[in-house]
């Protein structure tokens, strides 16, 4: 699917399903506020607002202790997994309004043994940007989420 866009007053949002449901470029009165990606084909952790989930951050050694075993997680950063499952996977696109999206992934289980699924919500205002998220579970399991948003210097550090 190609890039959702989203308006609201002199405010532009778009949202790449493919490349890790991720805000790819939000524009205020003609003002870009993220960097946005080095190519076409990108979808590296370096640009955009994306989810990080179930997990943000980084993982040592990719892996952790849950429920008396230990999971041994893919690789993505040296010898870490870092800010989650969700970042580079295509998300599906469950709702689209002129200001508003909600997108959902499943959490897959080759790769997360619990399973489970993370939705968001993206809401367009003329001057802002509304993010919501959740994880929900198929079994008891660790999570937490977060965005990582790559915001463009701009000599002015209000948002």
């Amino acid at each position: 699917m190609a890039a959702l866009e989203l308006r609201a007053g002199p405010s532009r949002a778009f949202l790449d399903p493919v490349r890790g449901g991720r805000v790819a470029s939000w524009v205020v009165d003609g003002e870009e506020l993220l960097v946005g990606p080095p190519d076409e084909a990108d979808s590296s952790i370096h640009w955009g607002c994306f989810v990080m989930a179930p997990w943000p951050g980084r993982l040592a050694n990719a892996r952790f202790e849950w429920g008396g075993r230990t999971i041994q997680l893919r690789r993505t950063h040296g010898r870490h997994a870092i800010h989650g499952l969700t970042w580079n996977w295509p998300w599906l696109v469950e709702a689209v309004t002129a200001a508003s999206a909600s997108l959902s992934i499943e959490l897959p289980h080759d790769e997360w043994p619990m399973g489970g699924r993370v939705r968001q919500r993206v809401r367009l205002g003329p001057s802002s940007l509304r993010l919501e998220a959740e994880i929900e579970a198929d079994h008891p399991m660790p999570a937490a989420l977060g965005w990582h948003p790559w915001f463009r210097s701009r000599g002015d550090p209000r948002l």
